[in-house]
């Protein structure tokens, strides 16, 4: 994705009037789930950020981004989700470093935008499992630091070297998340949130060290992972095993004359 000037879009307007140089971006839909029990880890993603940066002087302190709806994006969807995100900021007073809630449908051009802005200096997932992770790897060519859980779709194009991965451990899934797709008894990731709490300071207080390691992310995703090079694997994938065939017959119904 190419940057584009501030002065071509309304998302770099908007974000240019926060008075935080320093923002954390997180992109995922808020589902059902107890806090610390929805998919994307909503809840303690924000309870982590609080905590972390509560003590900083206001300042200094960074913003998070929430890039997130439920299921559509009703006023009644963003006042939900605004409620929820003040039943965790509540508890931290006036510490409380900003939270910024992005809600309604984007465009590719504006989640462009996004997440080339300056001010936007990192990408933060505590994802409990991911069949891919489009909102990752359209980060990673930014080049920028993403800080998300070492679990999942993402871990196949997200390389080690270039990505800050959270450590954690397999968790049964709540009872309160539990629907005809995410079943009971089954398991998903939960990161360690002491470790997480301890990358976000890292890289908000070494962002230039971070930004270095994480350079190559841009590069991997160009390389191995345009549309070019998927349609040749994705080629590769029907030759090995003859998904199409070679021939085709068709065996028609004997037309007899009356």
């Amino acid at each position: 994705m190419k940057q584009v000037k501030k002065s071509e879009s309304r998302i770099y307007q908007e974000i240019d009037m926060i008075p935080n140089d320093f923002l954390f971006l997180m992109c995922g839909h808020w589902l059902q789930g107890d806090i610390g029990q929805d998919r994307k880890d909503i809840g303690m993603t924000i309870q982590t950020f609080c905590t972390v940066f509560k003590d900083i002087p206001k300042d200094k302190q960074p913003g998070l981004i929430l890039k997130t709806s439920a299921a559509g994006f009703s006023i009644g969807d963003r006042e939900v989700i605004g409620e929820k995100i003040k039943s965790i900021t509540d508890t931290f007073g006036d510490k409380c470093p900003p939270i910024f809630l992005l809600f309604g449908d984007m465009s590719e051009e504006e989640l462009n935008n996004l997440y080339n802005h300056p001010k936007v200096k990192t990408m933060v997932m505590f994802t409990k499992g991911e069949g891919y992770g489009r909102p990752l790897a359209e980060f990673a060519t930014t080049g920028k630091p993403i800080i998300v859980s070492k679990w999942s779709g993402h871990t196949d194009f997200l390389p080690e070297a270039n990505t800050i991965y959270l450590p954690g451990e397999l968790t049964k899934v709540h009872e309160s998340t539990v629907n005809k797709f995410i079943l009971k008894d089954s398991s998903w990731f939960t990161v360690n949130y002491s470790v997480a709490a301890q990358q976000m300071y890292n890289v908000h207080q070494r962002y230039d060290t971070y930004l270095k390691h994480s350079k190559g992310l841009r590069s991997n995703i160009i390389k191995n992972f345009s549309l070019d090079k998927m349609t040749v694997k994705l080629g590769e994938i029907f030759d090995k095993y003859k998904v199409v065939p070679d021939r085709i017959e068709l065996k028609l119904p004997t037309i007899r004359k009356l």
